[in-house]
């Protein structure tokens, strides 16, 4: 049974979670189309049109497939842009123009150069927990190891967690070797995220508590991120950062009594 004095965990995850990185995408994304589109009537004077929601239709299946062949890298998304922009080329949408491929590389660069916006109530919730001193924080995210740190700087976030580890992918195996190396229990530990696919399904399937944040960007939904479903309902959701103190904090109560 958890006690108040066992060793308990609780494991962050940064993108969409902690900080808005999907609206660095987005903007990013909308740059880049907005390019396309406008060179599209350039080159066709309008007898071509195609909307801006079938552009990132395509788009978005372009960058599908790139995950599935280089993983999480950032920079994979001006790949993604230059193989759409050079196969409308060569569908004759578009001309072969080096302005526009210096324009593209330009847009690109912008995911791995700018520094990503803290989500509200970020620092409040991890300052909280912190204070706890019950808690151990750790924070796990996915990606370029170097971008990752670059945020965590950027935010001052490493003094929030004893230990952060920058992976490829999440798995029930990799919580498990981190759990492990803390010598704390499944029941002990919790998994926040903001992905059903990367954090909580595996909480759920390892038998940690887990705890959803409902990302809402006002356009962007990263579908390769946001379309499992949870495998059952034994999980936690909220809408604020802000609320997640008070999940764990009453849920380590119950236990006691």
């Amino acid at each position: 049974m958890a006690g108040l004095y066992s060793k308990k965990l609780i494991i962050f995850d940064l993108d969409d979670t902690l900080i808005d990185t999907s609206d660095l995408y987005w903007n990013t994304r909308k740059e880049f189309l907005k390019l396309i589109q406008n060179n599209i009537r350039k080159s066709h004077s309008d007898s071509i049109k195609i909307s801006t929601s079938s552009l990132e239709k395509e788009f978005e299946q372009y960058d599908e497939r790139n995950i599935k062949l280089f993983g999480y890298n950032p920079k994979r998304y001006t790949f993604t842009m230059r193989q759409m922009y050079g196969d409308f080329v060569r569908e004759e949408l578009l001309s072969k123009s080096a302005d526009i491929e210096a324009k593209i590389h330009t847009i690109g660069a912008q995911i791995y150069q700018k520094t990503p916006k803290l989500i509200e109530g970020a620092k409040q919730a991890l300052t909280q927990l912190k204070n706890q001193k019950i808690y151990t924080l750790i924070l796990v995210t996915r990606g370029d190891k170097k971008i990752q740190d670059k945020k965590i700087e950027a935010h001052n976030l490493a003094d929030y967690f004893e230990y952060y580890q920058v992976v490829q992918q999440k798995s029930t195996k990799l919580y498990r070797q981190i759990i492990e190396k803390f010598g704390a229990n499944l029941y002990d530990t919790w998994i926040i995220g903001d992905s059903v696919k990367s954090e909580i399904n595996p909480a759920i399937e390892i038998g940690c508590h887990a705890i959803l944040f409902k990302y809402q960007h006002h356009t962007y939904r990263w579908i390769q991120e946001h379309s499992d479903s949870p495998i059952n309902d034994n999980f936690f959701s909220v809408s604020k950062l802000s609320e997640i103190p008070f999940v764990i904090n009453s849920t380590v109560m119950e236990t006691l009594f």
